[in-house]
């Protein structure tokens, strides 16, 4: 029988989390709604949301220096509090520059406190229990964005009191980490993230570090505003965002069940195609008017595309020496914040070309092809022992 999960020493971990991503559930919907009511064009939008995954691609490059000087404790804690400084300056400073560089350094300081806690989960994870650990991780983080979205609904976007309600939720993230007990994970041996040779080690999870960068990081972003030109009032947008996330809940445990016994890229296939298949519909639904249609979609739309990042992280560790979580964690991020910086530019393009339903024509894209790579990868090599 495999190992069970061991949620005793990994409840801290999910409890940092979700309450670092309630906070985030908030911030991200909040921030586009309130920069539309504030006249921001659509690609001023793009430029603030891609700022955020520039910030987090110049956290996962530099943050190894700062886990060498300063742990992951006293990381995590001071990154705790300048994070909630810089959300709660967005309303005092609402200019579209001063968003770009709060914006940029929300997302290097996010890079740093997930990798904290995500390389500490995966150093007590083992590879026979690694897919459902994540998934139990995940599962926690999924209900806490549903209550960031919750909370969207409850805070009118246009006093901006929701970015107080973010910044004084994210402070109360230190103290579940204070629960840890025992080493953290060690530091990165090496300032520079060897990104080839992880690469080389599992090009599945770094394809998928990409595809999933580039189609689910304009979601967050451009989401709001698709709901929004979709006819959707402020409580339906909330409905929106919230129903993917809820959508993937479902899925995420008897997935993850399913790739621990098993070639893992044989799961990620079907889920990644699934995906692609729920972007078509979403996007042929606005174009038809159906807001059932556009709601249905984008629950499948969740319950598979945000799998992806769970089984891909899953995969790539199972290939790495434990003394290279740290680094590992790190490497991921940047290929994520890189893609992520890309998405929402290319997605906000694709809108403009396509209207509204070029969002997911723009995710189905990106999702059929990482499918017909991680097939070609099936194919040409065999699984991990």
């Amino acid at each position: 029988m495999p190992p069970a999960v061991d949620f005793r020493r990994i409840w801290p971990l999910q409890a940092t989390a979700a309450t670092i991503l309630a906070a985030g559930g908030l911030h991200f919907t909040l921030t586009p709604a309130y920069a539309q009511l504030s006249g921001f064009t659509p690609a001023q939008l793009g430029l603030v949301g891609s700022a955020y995954y520039v910030g987090f691609l110049a956290g996962s490059l530099l943050n190894p220096f700062a886990f060498r000087a300063l742990g992951h404790r006293a990381l995590f804690g001071l990154y705790a509090v300048l994070v909630a400084a810089a959300v709660a300056l967005q309303p005092v400073l609402d200019g579209v520059t001063a968003w770009i560089v709060l914006r940029g350094l929300v997302g290097f300081l996010a890079a740093g406190l997930f990798a904290a806690v995500e390389s500490w989960l995966h150093a007590i994870a083992s590879n026979a229990n690694r897919g459902r650990t994540l998934s139990a991780y995940s599962i926690t983080n999924q209900m806490a964005l549903v209550l960031g979205q919750y909370l969207f609904t409850l805070t009118p976007a246009a006093g901006g009191l929701g970015f107080y309600l973010s910044a004084a939720i994210l402070l109360f993230a230190i103290a579940p980490l204070s629960a840890m007990r025992g080493p953290p994970p060690a530091a990165p041996a090496s300032a520079r993230i060897r990104l080839a040779a992880l690469a080389r080690g599992s090009p599945v999870a770094f394809a998928g570090f990409l595809a999933n960068g580039l189609a689910t990081a304009p979601f967050w972003v451009l989401g709001p505003v698709f709901a929004r030109d979709s006819g959707f009032d402020q409580g339906w947008i909330g409905l929106f965002m919230a129903l993917p996330v809820a959508g993937s809940m479902v899925l995420q445990w008897p997935v993850a069940r399913l790739s621990d016994g098993t070639d893992r890229r044989r799961v990620i296939l079907p889920v990644t195609l699934g995906a692609a298949a729920a972007s078509a519909v979403v996007a042929m639904a606005s174009a038809a008017g159906s807001s059932w249609g556009v709601l249905a979609g984008i629950a499948l739309f969740g319950a598979t595309a945000f799998l992806i990042s769970m089984l891909t992280s899953a995969h790539m560790n199972d290939r790495v020496d434990p003394d290279d979580l740290t680094e590992a964690a790190g490497a991921s991020f940047l290929v994520y914040g890189a893609a992520s910086a890309i998405g929402p530019m290319t997605a906000s393009w694709t809108m403009q070309a396509l209207g509204p339903a070029g969002l997911f024509w723009h995710a189905g894209l990106v999702l059929g092809a990482f499918g017909l790579f991680t097939l070609t990868r099936i194919l040409v090599r065999e699984p991990a022992r």
